[in-house]
């Protein structure tokens, strides 16, 4: 079941993201609780965001929560996961697929007609994005430079 974030309940989403992102596969040791919950802030006073919660069909408890920003200035209403995250007790068991396919649903009765998101090809998130429907867009290239 999706619902609406609720900064309120910022410390339930701050304890799922970490419990994700500082075990494997990522091993973000570098986050810290606090670090996590104002960046979750900044994300939150973003114009145009709309965070996604999702809980699981008995309604206790968050599963996963998602962090995005609409835009639709130059095309139609496009949504931009900012952040995901599925609990990790709730990986490999459909959830992350039902969430996705949840948001997709909420999004488009808005009238969201695209999501895009940035992941890495070297993760399991990357074949997740790609069975759920997700396509590579080979004119976008995400670069870098250490200076």
């Amino acid at each position: 079941m999706i619902e609406s974030y609720v900064h309120g309940d910022l410390d339930e989403y701050v304890d799922l993201f970490l419990d994700v992102f500082l075990n494997e596969p990522w091993h973000y040791h570098w986050m810290t609780r606090e670090a996590t919950a104002r960046y979750f802030t900044d994300i939150e006073n973003t114009p145009c965001f709309l965070g996604l919660v999702y809980r699981a069909e008995d309604g206790r408890g968050v599963t996963g929560v998602c962090l995005g920003v609409i835009s639709d200035y130059f095309t139609p209403k496009v949504y931009d996961i900012k952040e995901i995250a599925v609990r990790r007790s709730e990986q490999g068991k459909g959830r992350g697929t039902r969430m996705l396919a949840e948001i997709e649903k909420f999004l488009s009765a808005r009238g969201v007609t695209a999501v895009t998101l940035l992941t890495h090809r070297t993760i399991r998130a990357y074949n997740f994005y790609l069975r759920n429907g997700y396509q590579v867009d080979e004119d976008s290239v995400y670069m870098s430079k250490d200076i």
